[in-house]
């Protein structure tokens, strides 16, 4: 008896739209710089009509598109594809972010330079717009509160810096200290330390009662901001252990959930999920006991979660 089976497609763990290859107008390859971009141009037959160098200014970007109206612009991902990709934008081009994490057309490359790039960008954008796994920016406001997160994730690593160069300093002078909170360790360490020693310490101990009142600033501030901006972040803190921080690091990494086809995608998104190596060709996945979760760019949501 002949038996046939069901052929089902793998539900993909984001929802993406192929686009065509462009037929006609111009095709920008544009590999960014911190001084200085590098640009090449295809026309629609896929010939370079321009392969240039323009300074990283908005008035240069504005003249490349003054000579390419309407473009398609492909870019990858980086320090400065935020604001470009949206000034682009608002000057009429079709605007690609690439993910570099999954162009190795560009990554591996043993020839690798910008001309090479710039074209190579080009090329694939020209072709099919998901060659280049493309990526969508968050808006200007989004991009700012997720600065402000990490800004004051910096502050909090340097106040730990300053709190241990503080504790080597008195335990090398035989005076060790308790271990109060964080915030509190600028008061508590006055308690503790003779009145010889603190002329030592002072200049450290100032400084971190300053960075701490800055801390408690911003997260005041981010605190507000979450609660008027992202509606979103109340219902999320209403479950153990999330504090608005995090809620708001949590909805301002996802950004449209309707990319999601299922919730539990959303894990593996951020990165938790096992990691997976192909051993005499089997797929081994590490546990979360046995093996480390994957590397992945959502490090600080991560470690929130």
């Amino acid at each position: 008896m002949k038996t046939t089976t069901k052929k089902t497609s793998p539900t993909p763990s984001v929802v993406t739209t192929s686009t065509p290859a462009v037929l006609s107008g111009f095709t920008l390859g544009l590999d960014l710089g911190d001084r200085q971009h590098h640009v090449c141009v295809l026309d629609a037959a896929g010939n370079i009509v321009r392969e240039a160098s323009l300074p990283n200014t908005r008035p240069a970007l504005a003249q490349l598109l003054a000579d390419f109206p309407r473009s398609t612009v492909a870019l990858e991902a980086g320090t400065h594809s935020p604001w470009i990709s949206r000034y682009l934008t608002d000057l009429g081009a079709t605007v690609l972010v690439a993910n570099p994490r999954k162009l190795h057309a560009i990554s591996r490359n043993e020839r690798k330079c910008d001309r090479r790039d710039a074209q190579m960008l080009a090329r694939l954008a020209r072709v099919d717009a998901a060659l280049l796994h493309p990526i969508q920016h968050g808006s200007a406001q989004a991009q700012h509160d997720l600065l402000g997160l990490k800004l004051r994730d910096a502050l909090v690593r340097n106040r730990v810096s300053l709190i241990n160069a503080i504790r080597f300093t008195l335990k090398s002078l035989g005076h060790p200290v308790r271990n109060p909170s964080s915030e509190s360790f600028h008061k508590t360490v006055l308690q503790d330390i003779p009145a010889d020693c603190l002329p030592v310490v002072q200049p450290l101990l100032t400084v971190l009662a300053h960075v701490t009142e800055q801390i408690k600033v911003m997260e005041r501030d981010l605190g507000r901001r979450s609660k008027t901006d992202y509606p979103a972040t109340q219902r999320l803190q209403q479950i153990a252990g999330v504090g608005p921080l995090t809620a708001l690091c949590f909805v301002l990494k996802i950004g449209a959930p309707e990319r999601f086809s299922r919730g539990r995608d959303v894990g593996a998104y951020l990165g938790l999920c096992p990691r997976k190596g192909v051993v005499k060709g089997s797929v081994n996945a590490f546990d979360n006991h046995g093996g480390a979760i994957q590397s992945n760019p959502n490090g600080n949501l991560c470690k929130s979660l």
